[in-house]
């Protein structure tokens, strides 16, 4: 994926990839994001969770894993945003809380 910011720059994003994302309790917590594309860390991203930032993000395996502690919520199906300023990603359905 590519932006041109001014006539002759041209800037190259990889576009991230989300596989799974682990359930947390609808208390809220650590959940862990799986993927690929994430890049070494998250410098300059923000991982939204059904529309709440996730706080203490963190990749922990490069490229392929973000660990962060999502809000209470409930409910199944919630997107996941990954975004930096001109570069939402967002994969949707792939977020669920547990079960009360």
């Amino acid at each position: 994926l590519y932006y041109q910011y001014f006539p002759s720059v041209f800037v190259h994003l990889d576009v991230p990839i989300f596989n799974t994302a682990t359930k947390p309790s609808t208390q809220g917590g650590w959940i862990t994001i799986t993927g690929q594309g994430f890049g070494p860390d998250l410098q300059g991203y923000t991982i939204f969770i059904d529309g709440r930032a996730c706080d203490s993000a963190t990749v922990t395996k490069s490229n392929s894993e973000i660990t962060c502690i999502v809000a209470a919520g409930s409910g199944a199906n919630k997107s996941v945003i990954y975004s930096k300023e001109v570069s939402p990603f967002t994969f949707s359905k792939l977020f669920s809380y547990l079960a009360p």
